[in-house]
């Protein structure tokens, strides 16, 4: 993943997935339904200890139950353990965030929630309010003057990667992996400062949610040189054999994660870290800066 802050991904989303496969209760694994029926968690194994630090409660949770919830957080906070008053609140802030983020990928668009910060514990109100299903979508790629013009590999091919359609619910973490397949796509191709945006616009009356993504791809980048740093014991040479891309190449972004995935798998280094620098005044050249940990 790219870390500069110019090249980047422009979006952000905290993403819970449904069907996790964690919770905080032993009981055996079977979905617990909500009203809705398609709410559902499989909960499986102990409680985690975070989990059961925090002692959570929440009131207002009409539509997606308890149980969901609970086995949401319980696979989200596995591993964290709260050890003084501060890492506590830190938590219950972390939980509150990631119950807004599963309320989003059902569909609950305008949910509020909001943790008491009088207690000690995991308290937590909840607004739910309506449920949305995804309404219309489009997919357009603009020029830097803001005309339409035909996206890379053809609009149809574009639009096919937001793997949601009209009627479903509508998923936050869906429509974040549709856009980081777009801007994938146009970094392979070597336009590295892809911008890939949304805009979604609630439609009450009908309970939809239509969903507007634009593409400004920028231009075509080159890797202007790759500097490497923390290599004390093995040669450049030898850690960066099959390194793509080389310098004078257009930019790709699958073939360097798949070469930072080779040499981790190797044992050579603890550690890779790939980040990117704008070269001044040239837009269309970045530098690669590798740093390992042997």
């Amino acid at each position: 993943m790219l870390t500069s802050p110019r090249f980047q991904r422009p979006l952000v989303v905290v993403a819970v997935l449904l069907g996790c496969a964690s919770s905080p209760r032993a009981q055996p694994a079977a979905p617990t339904l909500s009203r809705d029926a398609d709410v559902h968690c499989e909960p499986t194994g102990a409680p985690s200890s975070a989990f059961t630090a925090l002692g959570l409660t929440f009131v207002g949770n009409a539509r997606v139950p308890r149980e969901h919830l609970e086995c949401v957080l319980g696979h989200a906070l596995d591993g964290a353990a709260p050890t003084d008053d501060v890492s506590r609140r830190e938590l219950i802030e972390r939980a509150e965030t990631l119950l807004h983020a599963a309320y989003y990928d059902l569909g609950f668009l305008e949910a509020r929630v909001a943790a008491d910060p009088s207690r000690a514990t995991g308290h937590f109100t909840i607004e739910e309010g309506e449920r949305f299903r995804l309404g219309a979508v489009t997919v357009a790629e603009v020029d830097a003057q803001g005309r339409a013009v035909t996206a890379l590999g053809g609009d149809g091919a574009i639009r096919q990667m937001v793997r949601a359609g009209e009627g479903d619910w509508f998923s936050r973490t869906t429509v974040a992996r549709g856009l980081s397949a777009i801007q994938r796509h146009y970094r392979d191709a070597g336009y590295a400062t892809v911008e890939v945006s949304q805009n979604v616009a609630l439609r009450r009356p009908a309970r939809t949610a239509d969903l507007a993504v634009q593409i400004r791809r920028g231009p075509l980048v080159t890797v202007d040189r790759v500097e490497l740093r923390g290599n004390t014991r093995t040669s450049r040479e030898s850690l960066l054999a099959g390194f793509r891309p080389l310098a004078g190449e257009q930019y790709n972004e699958t073939a360097l994660d798949t070469w930072r995935e080779r040499l981790r798998a190797s044992g050579r280094v603890r550690r890779v870290d790939v980040s990117t620098e704008a070269v001044p005044d040239r837009p269309d050249r970045i530098v690669l800066n590798v740093e390992v940990q042997e």
